[in-house]
């Protein structure tokens, strides 16, 4: 019996012109955070912490699927599935509706990302994955030594996946790393400190990690994250790094004073950060959205304050979205994004994929 409970992971798939997808659970795949997603030639990975109590240091585990290799089952399906002679016999008819329940059955195996596996490696909070330039870089802190950033590189050994060992360090302390493939190169934002500093690291083509400079060499000012806390969020749309995160304010009411979290926004050209920005008082979370750039426009997908998953979109000529929730998605962490293809060779087709941990109740 498949493992599903609040700490079960969930996917839903959305395509434009066709909405979200009922979402699906990860059967036996436990998470005690949010998780990472990353696609490199054609297969995705998805990364997270194992099953547990969130706040303490737990084994990273990972799982695969391409899904090309589906394809052949789904081509098995549609064959099955004509409609049949109308001289079909009852006979016929009756043999026709096992092979298409065989098809069906073996479609959806075909369909499953690989069994949960352990990395090797452990972290306080969830790990952070990006493809840099077709190598998969988990970027995961530890606590000893305290809030050290590393990384581990997937490779191969004995003619099977495996990750790197021992871990490099990146030689920052930092806390919620955030990773985006930008301009060719692998970028991290993360927090300094208790909250204090963002840190923009950039890996150079000797393979360390270093703060972002400009053409003189000087280290790039971030934007200052004046009252927002917790972790951040980066994306790529239209040539320009995105980033978000939760600004925690304070605002009178009737009653008295009362906190909420609005979701503030910054970019990066490439030379210099904007200043963050507040979304419109719609978009209220304690976490920053997972982001992504599908059809024209940049996609994000965030916790609500009551739960529930909200979808909503940025462009530069109408902004942000007023947004609407994901039909039967609830989470209390950090979703992920991907944009990934599917379909049959030569007709493939973009859809977005949404990965998120069930609601903490």
């Amino acid at each position: 019996m498949a493992n599903v409970n609040r700490q079960s992971l969930w996917r839903a798939v959305y395509a434009s012109g066709e909405g979200w997808s009922k979402p699906e659970p990860f059967a036996d795949h436990l998470s005690a955070r949010g998780v990472a997603l990353a696609a490199v030639d054609g297969t995705l990975y998805c990364v997270h912490k194992g099953g547990g109590a969130p706040g303490f240091e737990a084994p990273v585990m990972w799982a695969s699927f391409t899904p090309a290799s589906a394809q052949p089952f789904v081509e098995a399906l549609e064959a099955i599935s004509r409609p049949p002679s109308e001289k079909a016999s009852e006979a016929e008819a009756a043999e026709r509706e096992k092979k298409v329940q065989v098809a069906s059955e073996a479609l959806a195996a075909a369909r499953r990302w690989s069994p949960d596996a352990a990395t090797g490696v452990s972290s306080t909070l969830p790990p952070a994955l990006v493809n840099d330039g077709g190598t998969l870089r988990l970027i995961h802190q530890v606590r000893d030594p305290r809030n050290e950033l590393r990384e581990v590189v997937l490779g191969s050994k004995d003619g099977a996946p495996a990750w790197s060992t021992p871990p490099g360090s990146l030689k920052y302390r930092g806390s919620w790393p955030a990773t985006a493939a930008f301009d060719g190169t692998a970028h991290l934002v993360c927090c300094e400190g208790a909250d204090e500093r963002l840190v923009h690291l950039v890996r150079g083509a000797d393979g360390k990690w270093a703060e972002a400079v400009d053409a003189n060499g000087i280290v790039l000012k971030t934007p200052d994250v004046e009252e927002t806390v917790g972790p951040s969020s980066l994306g790529v749309h239209d040539g320009i790094l995105h980033l978000l995160r939760s600004a925690w304010l304070t605002k009178e009411t009737p009653e008295g004073q009362e906190d909420e979290h609005r979701l503030w926004h910054a970019v990066f050209d490439g030379t210099a950060w904007s200043e963050g920005t507040l979304l419109p008082a719609t978009h209220v979370s304690k976490y920053p959205p997972a982001l992504a750039s599908y059809d024209g426009r940049l996609h994000a997908v965030y916790a609500t304050p009551g739960k529930a998953l909200r979808h909503t979109t940025w462009t530069v000529k109408d902004g942000w979205a007023a947004g609407q929730d994901v039909a039967g998605s609830e989470s209390a962490e950090l979703p992920a994004l991907l944009v990934f293809r599917d379909g049959p060779a030569g007709k493939e087709h973009e859809a977005l994929l949404l990965v998120n941990r069930g609601a903490r109740h």
